[in-house]
């Protein structure tokens, strides 16, 4: 049994898909999801987990619970997972945008919620929010 995490940053701006690896992120003065449309930005410096992308696929890999009934069920696949990173780098709005069921999208979450602190994104040397979304990976074959 394989749980897998596949890191794809993107940046929503309100309704608008843009890739996070091309910079672009909410202005400064946007500091959740559910503020006024925003203008889109490129950012100087993207949101991350404070520690890397390393401690964040360990904290998956270490921390995952493959949920009972995906398993009696075979369920397997991504979730994506999106969330707001405040510009005090907390997390928030954590939300299931394409899931897979039988409690994978629930642990999908809760992994997000309990995962390594994150380092916003900055525009102009400010920290900005931003919001992300990403895929963790559910497998029962080894790979």
């Amino acid at each position: 049994m394989k749980a897998d995490f596949q890191f794809n940053a993107w940046a929503k701006i309100y309704g608008t898909m843009c890739l996070a690896g091309l910079g672009m992120a909410l202005p400064a003065n946007a500091q959740t999801a559910s503020a006024p449309k925003a203008d889109l930005i490129f950012v100087d410096e993207e949101a991350h987990p404070k520690n890397g992308l390393d401690a964040f696929y360990k904290h998956v890999r270490e921390n995952l619970k493959y949920p009972e009934a995906a398993l009696s069920a075979g369920v397997q696949g991504r979730v994506f997972v999106q969330f707001v990173v405040l510009a005090n780098g907390s997390i928030e709005d954590i939300k299931v945008i394409r899931g897979i069921g039988s409690g994978c999208d629930e642990e999908a979450i809760r992994l997000v919620q309990s995962s390594p602190e994150w380092l916003p994104a900055k525009y102009h040397g400010k920290a900005i929010a931003t919001e992300v979304s990403l895929p963790i990976r559910f497998s029962t074959t080894k790979e």
